[in-house]
Protein backbone atom coordinates (compact mmCIF):
# COMPACT_ATOMS: atom_id res chain seq x y z
CA UNK A 1 0.00 0.00 0.00
CA UNK A 2 1.99 3.34 -1.02
CA UNK A 3 1.23 6.91 0.56
CA UNK A 4 -0.99 7.54 -2.28
CA UNK A 5 -3.61 4.86 -1.69
CA UNK A 6 -3.58 5.76 1.83
CA UNK A 7 -4.37 9.70 1.63
CA UNK A 8 -7.48 8.44 -1.12
CA UNK A 9 -8.65 6.43 1.84
CA UNK A 10 -8.36 9.68 4.33
CA UNK A 11 -10.19 11.79 1.89
CA UNK A 12 -13.08 9.28 0.54
CA UNK A 13 -13.90 8.56 4.39
CA UNK A 14 -13.74 12.45 5.39
CA UNK A 15 -15.71 13.10 2.28
CA UNK A 16 -18.37 10.53 3.49
CA UNK A 17 -18.16 11.67 6.50
CA UNK A 18 -18.55 15.71 6.10
CA UNK A 19 -21.96 14.24 3.32
CA UNK A 20 -23.72 12.49 6.25
CA UNK A 21 -23.31 15.51 7.95
CA UNK A 22 -25.16 17.31 5.70
CA UNK A 23 -27.35 14.99 5.27
CA UNK A 24 -28.68 15.24 8.94
CA UNK A 25 -28.24 19.05 8.71
CA UNK A 26 -30.73 18.82 5.31
CA UNK A 27 -33.15 17.00 7.18
CA UNK A 28 -33.56 18.92 10.34
CA UNK A 29 -33.89 21.66 8.40
CA UNK A 30 -36.67 20.10 6.77
CA UNK A 31 -38.73 18.93 9.16
CA UNK A 32 -39.30 22.10 10.87
CA UNK A 33 -37.34 21.37 13.96
CA UNK A 34 -35.08 24.46 14.98
CA UNK A 35 -31.64 24.41 15.05
CA UNK A 36 -31.32 26.48 17.62
CA UNK A 37 -32.53 26.21 21.47
CA UNK A 38 -35.79 28.16 21.74
CA UNK A 39 -36.54 29.91 24.37
CA UNK A 40 -39.58 30.33 26.66
CA UNK A 41 -39.97 33.44 28.23
CA UNK A 42 -43.29 32.71 29.73
CA UNK A 43 -45.18 29.43 30.73
CA UNK A 44 -49.09 29.37 32.15
CA UNK A 45 -51.52 26.94 33.51
CA UNK A 46 -55.14 27.18 32.20
CA UNK A 47 -56.97 27.25 35.34
CA UNK A 48 -58.64 23.31 34.36
CA UNK A 49 -55.11 22.25 34.15
CA UNK A 50 -55.62 20.68 30.58
CA UNK A 51 -53.17 23.44 28.78
CA UNK A 52 -49.82 25.03 29.06
CA UNK A 53 -49.69 28.22 27.33
CA UNK A 54 -46.40 29.48 26.67
CA UNK A 55 -44.82 32.84 25.06
CA UNK A 56 -41.45 30.99 22.99
CA UNK A 57 -39.61 31.42 19.79
CA UNK A 58 -40.29 28.07 18.85
CA UNK A 59 -40.75 29.25 15.39
CA UNK A 60 -38.28 31.41 14.58
CA UNK A 61 -35.32 33.19 17.05
CA UNK A 62 -36.03 36.06 19.07
CA UNK A 63 -39.53 35.80 16.94
CA UNK A 64 -41.76 35.22 20.82
CA UNK A 65 -45.09 34.01 19.97
CA UNK A 66 -48.19 32.00 21.36
CA UNK A 67 -47.98 28.54 22.03
CA UNK A 68 -50.51 25.70 24.04
CA UNK A 69 -49.93 22.46 24.67
CA UNK A 70 -52.32 19.96 26.12
CA UNK A 71 -51.37 18.83 29.55
CA UNK A 72 -52.38 15.28 29.14
CA UNK A 73 -49.93 14.93 26.43
CA UNK A 74 -50.40 15.93 22.51
CA UNK A 75 -49.02 18.49 19.95
CA UNK A 76 -48.09 21.91 20.65
CA UNK A 77 -49.60 24.01 18.71
CA UNK A 78 -49.31 27.98 17.77
CA UNK A 79 -52.17 30.09 18.91
CA UNK A 80 -52.97 33.41 18.52
CA UNK A 81 -51.64 35.09 15.06
CA UNK A 82 -48.61 34.25 13.21
CA UNK A 83 -46.43 37.79 14.18
CA UNK A 84 -45.28 39.75 12.13
CA UNK A 85 -41.87 41.02 11.35
CA UNK A 86 -40.73 43.32 14.15
CA UNK A 87 -43.28 42.15 16.55
CA UNK A 88 -43.00 39.84 19.53
CA UNK A 89 -45.85 38.48 22.26
CA UNK A 90 -45.16 40.25 25.86
CA UNK A 91 -45.11 37.80 28.89
CA UNK A 92 -48.08 39.39 29.87
CA UNK A 93 -50.81 37.16 29.36
CA UNK A 94 -54.12 36.04 31.01
CA UNK A 95 -56.17 32.93 30.84
CA UNK A 96 -60.08 33.12 31.47
CA UNK A 97 -61.44 31.34 34.48
CA UNK A 98 -63.60 28.90 32.00
CA UNK A 99 -59.61 27.89 30.77
CA UNK A 100 -60.90 28.65 27.07
CA UNK A 101 -59.59 31.77 26.01
CA UNK A 102 -55.81 33.89 26.49
CA UNK A 103 -55.46 37.52 26.21
CA UNK A 104 -51.67 39.01 25.39
CA UNK A 105 -50.39 42.10 24.20
CA UNK A 106 -48.54 41.98 21.22
CA UNK A 107 -46.56 44.75 19.31
CA UNK A 108 -42.98 46.40 18.36
CA UNK A 109 -40.38 45.71 21.24
CA UNK A 110 -37.56 47.18 20.20
CA UNK A 111 -39.37 50.06 18.94
CA UNK A 112 -41.94 50.28 21.61
CA UNK A 113 -44.90 51.02 19.19
CA UNK A 114 -48.14 49.30 17.70
CA UNK A 115 -49.05 47.41 21.38
CA UNK A 116 -52.11 46.30 21.30
CA UNK A 117 -54.49 43.56 23.45
CA UNK A 118 -55.31 40.33 21.54
CA UNK A 119 -57.88 37.58 22.33
CA UNK A 120 -57.37 34.09 20.90
CA UNK A 121 -59.35 30.60 21.60
CA UNK A 122 -56.70 28.40 23.49
CA UNK A 123 -56.58 25.86 20.94
CA UNK A 124 -55.81 27.38 17.55
CA UNK A 125 -54.69 30.57 16.03
CA UNK A 126 -58.02 32.86 16.06
CA UNK A 127 -56.32 35.71 17.60
CA UNK A 128 -58.22 39.15 17.35
CA UNK A 129 -57.79 43.04 18.80
CA UNK A 130 -59.50 43.60 21.57
CA UNK A 131 -58.58 46.64 22.90
CA UNK A 132 -59.19 50.48 21.18
CA UNK A 133 -58.65 50.71 17.28
CA UNK A 134 -55.46 52.86 17.94
CA UNK A 135 -52.02 50.93 18.41
CA UNK A 136 -50.31 52.36 21.60
CA UNK A 137 -46.89 53.18 22.61
CA UNK A 138 -44.90 50.49 24.58
CA UNK A 139 -46.16 52.93 27.87
CA UNK A 140 -49.57 52.79 26.27
CA UNK A 141 -50.66 50.13 28.49
CA UNK A 142 -49.09 49.77 31.79
CA UNK A 143 -48.63 45.91 33.07
CA UNK A 144 -50.00 43.68 34.32
CA UNK A 145 -53.38 43.28 32.87
CA UNK A 146 -56.14 42.24 35.51
CA UNK A 147 -58.45 39.55 35.27
CA UNK A 148 -61.72 40.96 36.80
CA UNK A 149 -65.20 39.80 37.88
CA UNK A 150 -64.91 36.74 38.09
CA UNK A 151 -62.47 35.96 35.73
CA UNK A 152 -65.38 37.30 33.36
CA UNK A 153 -63.31 40.48 32.14
CA UNK A 154 -59.90 41.33 31.50
CA UNK A 155 -58.79 45.14 33.29
CA UNK A 156 -56.02 47.26 31.44
CA UNK A 157 -55.25 50.19 31.91
CA UNK A 158 -54.38 52.55 28.57
CA UNK A 159 -53.80 55.86 26.46
CA UNK A 160 -56.47 55.34 23.32
CA UNK A 161 -56.14 58.95 21.99
CA UNK A 162 -52.04 59.19 22.37
CA UNK A 163 -52.28 62.13 24.70
CA UNK A 164 -50.94 60.79 28.31
CA UNK A 165 -54.37 60.32 30.04
CA UNK A 166 -54.41 56.97 31.26
CA UNK A 167 -57.59 55.09 32.51
CA UNK A 168 -58.66 52.22 33.44
CA UNK A 169 -60.80 49.67 31.12
CA UNK A 170 -62.35 46.63 31.03
CA UNK A 171 -63.64 44.38 27.93
CA UNK A 172 -64.76 40.50 28.04
CA UNK A 173 -61.91 38.03 27.39
CA UNK A 174 -63.43 36.95 23.86
CA UNK A 175 -63.71 40.73 23.08
CA UNK A 176 -67.00 43.30 22.51
CA UNK A 177 -67.97 46.54 23.70
CA UNK A 178 -65.00 48.58 25.59
CA UNK A 179 -66.05 50.33 29.08
CA UNK A 180 -64.64 52.56 31.25
CA UNK A 181 -63.70 50.29 34.03
CA UNK A 182 -67.03 50.77 36.77
CA UNK A 183 -66.33 48.11 38.88
CA UNK A 184 -68.15 44.64 38.87
CA UNK A 185 -71.63 44.78 38.28
CA UNK A 186 -73.12 41.12 37.73
CA UNK A 187 -76.36 41.70 36.31
CA UNK A 188 -77.90 44.85 34.86
CA UNK A 189 -80.37 45.24 37.67
CA UNK A 190 -77.70 45.64 40.03
CA UNK A 191 -78.45 42.32 42.15
CA UNK A 192 -75.48 40.34 42.89
CA UNK A 193 -76.70 37.25 43.95
CA UNK A 194 -79.70 35.07 43.33
CA UNK A 195 -81.47 34.37 40.42
CA UNK A 196 -82.89 38.04 39.56
CA UNK A 197 -81.94 40.02 36.77
CA UNK A 198 -80.23 39.40 33.58
CA UNK A 199 -76.28 38.60 33.07
CA UNK A 200 -74.71 41.90 31.57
Amino acid sequence: MTNYDTADRLTFRLAVALAIIGLVFFAALCSGAPTYTPTVAATRISPDGQWRVEVADYRARQVFELWATPSVGGVRRQIGRAVPALQDVRTDLLISADSRTVVYVQGETASGLNYRLWSTPIDRLAGVVISQPNPQNAVGFWLPLLSVCAGREVKFRSDPVIDELFDDYVVRFAGGAIRAWDECVIFRDGFESGTTGRWR
